[in-house]
């Protein structure tokens, strides 16, 4: 680059850095402008045309609603399931996710059961319920839960660990 390059470089550097100034302190050379964000105004919205009235809205008739839930839709045969049936399926699926973790024994005799519910762990003392289920007995490792007539046994599972392999006991330091 020579020397005449250069200045003509520098003339333009300084021209655009004026006119970033000019641009930044405004057009009427007074004082800085304020580094605050300021809002703008507020504009009402004009819709015009645009906006059109929705029409009324008629009582629906949620008779249609129970029927399509009696027939389901994807059911092979479209009859609706037997009350039996759905509440052995409730009773069943409430249980399903508990698991007995833990016993216990009060200074003063009661006992109770520790329940694994999903995960969450509740203590359930007997004659309290978990799920709708009530907690009747607890006998050794087992518990007994009765649910309208139906009763169903947890067993609290023992835990035992892997047997180390001597391959792997020498590995370690």
């Amino acid at each position: 680059m020579t020397n005449l390059g250069a200045r003509l470089f520098l003339a333009l550097d300084a021209l655009l850095v004026a006119a970033l100034a000019w641009l930044w302190f405004g057009h009427d050379g007074g004082a800085s402008r304020t580094l605050v964000w300021q809002p703008p105004a507020a504009i009402a919205p004009e819709l015009g045309a645009a906006a059109v009235e929705l029409p009324p809205v008629a009582a629906m008739d949620t008779r249609a609603f129970v029927a399509t839930l009696d027939r389901p839709l994807f059911s092979p045969t479209r009859r609706p399931t037997p009350k039996a049936a759905q509440e052995e399926a409730l009773a069943a699926d409430t249980l399903k996710d508990v698991r007995l973790i833990g016993l216990y024994t009060t200074t003063d005799g009661r006992a109770g059961a520790l329940l694994r519910n999903g995960a969450a762990v509740q203590r359930v003392a007997l004659k309290e319920q978990i799920g709708g289920w009530t907690l009747q007995s607890v006998q050794g490792r087992q518990v007994t839960l009765v649910r309208a007539g139906r009763s169903r046994v947890l067993e609290l599972a023992i835990f035992r660990p892997a047997a180390v392999s001597p391959a792997s006991a020498a590995r370690k330091p």
